[in-house]
């Protein structure tokens, strides 16, 4: 099944980050940061697909992976910072190379329910 994954862009820019006038508030731990970039998933919503008897997802698939990126007013823009967070979209890319490669390989045996959905169980750890 090809289920690909799409990055835009690939790299990042000042141009990808929104100004904000406050330190920005990290929802892991809490901590105020200067900047702060996630990767923002879009998968469209396809119907299931018979293969063999079994219900995959109909290919081809792209999940789109977009940066959804922040950065202080008060911050310098260094290049040190821009790679810094570069490594947090790569993060967010990888994640969804390794989550597009779980689908494709993700069937399921037709019950009487042919519209029933995947629960995908299995949590990345990078």
């Amino acid at each position: 099944m090809a289920i690909t994954v799409h990055t835009n862009p690939v790299y990042l820019t000042w141009a990808n980050f929104r100004v904000v006038p406050n330190k920005i508030l990290d929802p892991a731990d809490g901590t105020l940061q200067d900047s702060f970039t996630q990767s923002d998933f879009a998968m469209p919503a396809l119907p299931l697909r018979n293969v063999v008897g079994k219900l995959g997802y109909a290919d081809p698939l792209t999940i789109t992976i977009t940066p959804n990126a922040q950065i202080w007013s008060g911050a310098p823009q260094t290049a040190a910072l821009l790679s810094l967070e570069q490594l947090q979209y790569d993060v967010g890319i990888v994640t969804a190379r390794a989550f597009a490669k779980e689908l494709s390989h993700l069937l399921k045996t037709r019950k009487a329910n042919s519209s029933s959905r995947f629960v995908l169980r299995k949590r990345f750890t990078l």
